[in-house]
């Protein structure tokens, strides 16, 4: 995945869902790079399209 600048909420919680991306990119006991980048890529979508009132 592309490093750039993330607000902190938004690391934390990609922090938060790291590992559980990880288990389901599970693939023959390896981490599957691939899968764990669209995982992320679509939970980072969805955040953005959340509408944050405050």
């Amino acid at each position: 995945m592309k490093q750039s600048y993330k607000p902190p909420a938004v690391n934390t919680v990609l922090q938060h869902y790291r590992s559980h991306i990880r288990y389901v990119a599970l693939v023959n006991g390896q981490i599957d790079q691939d899968t764990e980048d669209y995982i992320t890529q679509t939970l980072l979508t969805a955040l953005f399209k959340f509408r944050f009132e405050g």
